[in-house]
């Protein structure tokens, strides 16, 4: 499992897979781990959030 992917984490967001996208250590950890390569432990959770509806609004412009 990668550093700090936890299962709270993916408990708490599993109904909003298509609206959040990690970025910076965790991420880099969860590929790091899908390759078979360690990585070490970072505490926080860099993401951006997807808001649906500010994005079908800009669409318009």
């Amino acid at each position: 499992m990668p550093a700090n992917f936890k299962p709270a984490f993916q408990n708490m967001f599993q109904d909003f897979k298509d609206y959040y996208v990690l970025i910076g250590g965790t991420a880099t950890s969860i590929v790091l781990d899908a390759n078979g390569f360690e990585s070490r432990t970072t505490k926080d959770y860099d993401m951006v959030i997807i808001d649906e509806l500010k994005i079908r609004h800009s669409m318009k412009f």
